[in-house]
């Protein structure tokens, strides 16, 4: 199977909010006192998040499906880190 990368469009934002909660569901299903499934309001937040210049979502592409995403943020200089503005990787998820 041949993976493309390509940046996110808003045409994207359905199969984006699929794989958002697949992967909330994965990391949930871990936690031994969670035992709904999780509907999430962030996954309903990526239209928004992607106008937002400061964030960047990338899909992973495989025979015209989206399979996966990553999304990261790029951060202004702050008490967090001792550099300067940096790219923090919020989520990255492939099925």
């Amino acid at each position: 199977m041949e993976l493309n990368v390509r940046r996110a469009t808003l045409d994207d934002a359905e199969s984006l909010k699929h794989l958002w909660g697949e992967l909330a569901n994965d990391q949930l299903g871990k936690d031994p006192y969670y035992k709904e499934s999780f509907i999430t309001e962030e996954g309903y937040m990526i239209e928004k998040y992607m106008q937002m210049k400061e964030c960047i979502i990338y899909v992973a592409v495989a025979d015209e499906k989206i399979v996966g995403f990553y999304e990261a943020w790029v951060k202004k200089k702050d008490f967090e880190f001792f550099i300067d503005d940096y790219l923090y990787i919020t989520h990255y998820y492939i099925q």
